[in-house]
């Protein structure tokens, strides 16, 4: 890549990327929770503003309105998804540019540590989903080239509002850089000014759209402003007490941002640790995918992880010693504090979710890049095949085939079901959804887990007789256990 120069390395990378991103979109969404929920609401113009994802909902509608109007192929999910596509491979461009602009590195190293994200677990993954959290951190790529660049901090506050518009985890992006030009020497004599007029141009950004929203919904109390506000406080609220585990916990889901956890479920002993770990997940799902691996392909996927692991140790503590010796500049400067806030919140809010580390992971891969001492070649080109291989082949690959997704499986287990009329089950947000999408049996929702609810539910001056009923065992109350295709179902006694 000596003859090429960066414009065309960035328009070469983003290109792969759309096509390597493109080649593999996965046929599976349960991997990714909240994909076909999202595809389906997105497809009915259902719930068009969401507190946390303002934006989000939003463009992918006026994306896949575009797409449709202009007779492109493919399913609703794959139309949708593709937004994400765009974003996550001009992503891995913006990286390029940093380390090759800012912090002088060659364009082939540059583009190898750009690309190395871009195989990551988590960015590669939520890049092929119907998802929040791609579009968002490109615009805090965004901001953060801008401020390297020495743009005036509007256009940083410009790109770091829209973040939060898209995802409202990303305020503390803001946080950041209000804390980097307070206490680094970037433009030191005009620091109260940079100061002001980013937070003021920051919040405006941000609050003229959600002060449009309450208007739009009528929200005219205050408790109703700020129960809208923090939703998901309210509905899944997953705050952790700190105890001995929230390391663990956070490690895991670091961890996933990196490499794709579902080898280890082939593996007995570690599954059986991870269900001690987390008794109320259910991870039949991850089971499920690579149920058709070998034991053998558990110990080539558990060697490369250790391999990996080893490495990536290896060049992270040698980055750390390095940015101890070395006079931290005002561009290293932004990275840490950013690295460090997030790593903090989000070691107590839903750790174990690998997409809230994919900023984490994606920082680290930068400073790695940055301040390595050992330049050789060979590591980091290790380094790129391992993470490409074990997301390739334990995630991306079992994810084309529909017929590995657990959920999916379990409703078209139903297909054998005679003279039935509808299913009965307990949680809409995936379950429900996939019978809406691929079964003619009606789903009824229920939202308990008490089984005098459940025999209301059940009675026949409710609901017809002719129902079957995809439910925990433990709200088998007043039901006859049954099998269709390895999966339990229950019925009336």
């Amino acid at each position: 890549m000596k003859n090429i120069n960066y414009k065309t390395a960035a328009m070469l990378l983003f290109g792969v990327f759309v096509l390597l991103y493109s080649a593999f979109l996965a046929d599976i969404t349960s991997m990714s929770f909240d994909s076909l929920p999202y595809t389906y609401e997105i497809e009915n113009n259902e719930v068009i503003f969401h507190p946390h994802h303002l934006f989000y909902h939003v463009f992918a509608l006026l994306w896949y309105k575009m797409l449709l109007l202009f007779g492109f192929g493919g399913s609703s999910f794959e139309k949708i998804a593709s937004l994400n596509i765009f974003f996550g491979a001009g992503g891995i461009s913006v990286i390029f540019l940093m380390l090759q602009q800012n912090f002088k590195l060659p364009i082939l190293r540059a583009a190898l540590y750009a690309s190395i994200t871009g195989v990551s677990f988590g960015y590669w993954y939520f890049t092929e989903s119907v998802e929040v959290y791609i579009i968002p951190l490109f615009f805090v790529l965004l901001a953060l080239k801008f401020f390297f660049d020495e743009k005036p901090v509007v256009y940083v506050a410009l790109a770091a509002g829209v973040a939060v518009l898209f995802h409202q985890v990303h305020c503390l992006f803001g946080l950041a850089i209000i804390i980097t030009l307070f206490f680094s020497d970037y433009d030191r004599q005009n620091k109260l000014r940079n100061i002001t007029i980013f937070a003021g141009a920051y919040a405006l950004i941000i609050i003229i759209p959600y002060a449009a929203v309450l208007w739009h919904l009528e929200l005219g109390s205050i408790d109703d402003i700020t129960y809208w506000l923090t939703l998901y406080h309210h509905e899944v609220n997953t705050w952790v007490e700190p105890h001995d585990k929230s390391i663990i916990k956070a490690g895991i889901g670091f961890f996933n941002s990196l490499l794709s956890p579902n080898g280890f479920f082939q593996i007995e002993v570690v599954t059986d640790w991870l269900v001690q770990l987390f008794p109320h997940l259910n991870m039949n799902d991850d089971k499920y995918l690579l149920r058709n691996y070998s034991h053998f392909t558990s110990s080539i996927y558990l060697s490369a992880v250790i391999v990996f692991g080893t490495i990536y140790l290896y060049l992270l503590g040698g980055t750390f010693l390095a940015i101890k010796k070395i006079t931290i500049d005002k561009k290293a400067w932004l990275l840490i504090i950013f690295l460090i806030i997030y790593s903090i919140f989000f070691t107590f809010w839903d750790p174990t979710n690998p997409e809230f580390w994919i900023p984490q992971a994606t920082l680290l891969w930068i400073l790695i890049a940055i301040y390595r001492k050992d330049r050789g070649k060979y590591l980091e080109w290790m380094i790129l095949a391992i993470v490409f291989a074990i997301n390739f082949f334990w995630a991306v690959l079992p994810s084309q085939d529909i017929n590995n997704d657990y959920h999916f499986a379990k409703v078209k287990s139903t297909d054998s079901i005679v003279g039935k009329e509808f299913v009965i089950v307990e949680y809409r947000w995936v379950t429900g959804i996939y019978f809406n999408r691929y079964s003619d049996l009606k789903p009824l929702i229920i939202k308990s887990d008490r089984s005098d609810t459940l025999s209301k539910y059940l009675d026949r001056s409710i609901i017809s007789p002719n129902a079957y009923a995809l439910l925990p065992d433990t709200l088998s109350h007043d039901l006859i256990k049954i099998s269709k295709n390895d999966f339990d179902w229950y019925i009336r006694k």
